[in-house]
């Protein structure tokens, strides 16, 4: 594209020779100038160009620089999206432009530093902890030059215990499990209260924190004496309380809890609970409380593991239990809550036992054959 470039001097146009007015300059390529006609129109590429400034004595040629091209607007964003654990947090990314620009987020929760600005520039997004039970999404908008990039936010849920079955009742046994997402060499701080139902009595011996923790964290177990257990899952400082290297966020078990059912339970279903759980990560001091949570057990005849009562247990009246069974074998009586309180061996056919000595309540009456018979003393 060509443009009219009107040059004007205002004085006599001279080149200087070092040996003087009168002799040729070998490097200019000209000899002395003067006398130049004061208006020159010629057009020019745009751009960088030459004239030719003629004089009566000779031709000269000066550089001129013509009128630049506005610049085509550009706006471009690296990367284009970035994800946030549960707590929030500080993470960057880059723009690219040459114009003037604006930037600004869709979510409260989501904030872009600096707001404004012009060319090259990183710019943060700052994130506050989720607190609720599901994921969560923003977009950082830049506008500029007539132009507009965006960066997807991305967040995960809130943190809660996901508790599971692991091991389904058969023959009065079983065993839930409870697991968390949890940051790959995070460390972290868990407690929470077990209650089980009525009839549910905590296996301690068989109740363990899960392998992968068992090496640099400490497991505590409480019993408050009412049917509910405080457990403590805490990171050994000494050992660096972190997971195994592994995914950035993976589900983990953290802890196996094992149960008995005492001859008290029917058949249906019963809702293990968890509750007053505080989650606390290291790293950033961060406290979360999760909800409530809890499975539903369910009890048929084969989680029993027992035959009918009926026709196993006898009569009780009067302080006294009579029990008759086909076979020899050691008969158990225990409290509501568990706890052993007589235990005699009997012949094979009818015998009766004196109850009189054990606490008035619910007892729970056990063949070694695998009958239970609950009866109210």
């Amino acid at each position: 594209m060509k443009r009219l470039m009107r040059v004007f001097f205002v004085c006599m146009l001279s080149v200087y020779s070092p040996d003087g007015w009168a002799q040729k300059d070998e490097t200019a390529g000209f000899e002395k100038i003067r006398d130049v006609q004061p208006n020159v129109f010629q057009p020019v590429e745009a751009g960088a160009s030459e004239i030719t400034v003629l004089s009566d004595v000779a031709q000269a040629q000066a550089p001129v620089t013509g009128l630049e091209p506005e610049p085509i607007p550009g706006l471009s964003v690296s990367p284009a999206a970035l994800d946030f654990a549960t707590l929030g947090g500080v993470q960057s990314f880059a723009v690219t432009s040459n114009r003037e620009w604006t930037a600004g987020s869709s979510e409260p929760w989501a904030t872009v530093s600096p707001a404004t600005g012009s060319g090259d520039a990183a710019l943060t997004v700052s994130v506050t902890p989720n607190t609720d039970g599901a994921a969560r999404t923003a977009t950082v908008t830049l506008a500029g030059g007539g132009l507009t990039q965006t960066v997807s936010i991305t967040q995960e849920a809130k943190h809660s215990l996901l508790v599971t079955q692991a091991a389904p009742p058969v023959d009065g046994r079983g065993a839930i499990a409870v697991a968390l997402n949890i940051p790959s060499k995070e460390m972290f701080r868990l407690t929470f209260t077990l209650t089980l139902p009525d009839g549910f009595v905590l296996d301690r011996e068989a109740t363990s924190l899960a392998p992968k923790l068992q090496y640099d964290h400490l497991f505590f177990l409480t019993s408050d004496g009412r049917g509910n257990w405080l457990f403590e899952i805490l990171p050994n400082i000494l050992l660096g309380g972190s997971l195994p290297d592994g995914d950035e966020t993976a589900q983990q078990r953290l802890v196996y809890i094992a149960y008995k059912l005492d001859g008290s339970v029917a058949v249906g279903e019963y809702k293990v609970k968890i509750h007053d759980i505080d989650l606390m990560w290291y790293a950033s001091g961060t406290e979360e409380r999760p909800d409530e949570t809890g499975v539903l057990v369910t009890v048929n005849e084969n989680s029993l593991g027992v035959e009918s009562l009926e026709a196993s247990g006898r009569v009780y009246a009067d302080g006294v239990l009579s029990v008759n069974t086909p076979q020899a074998e050691r008969i158990e009586v225990y409290s509501a809550a568990g706890q052993l309180l007589h235990r005699v061996q009997k012949a094979a056919g009818a015998a009766a036992f004196d109850l009189n000595g054990l606490p008035r309540g619910v007892l729970i009456v056990r063949g070694s054959s695998g009958w239970v018979k609950k009866v109210v003393r």
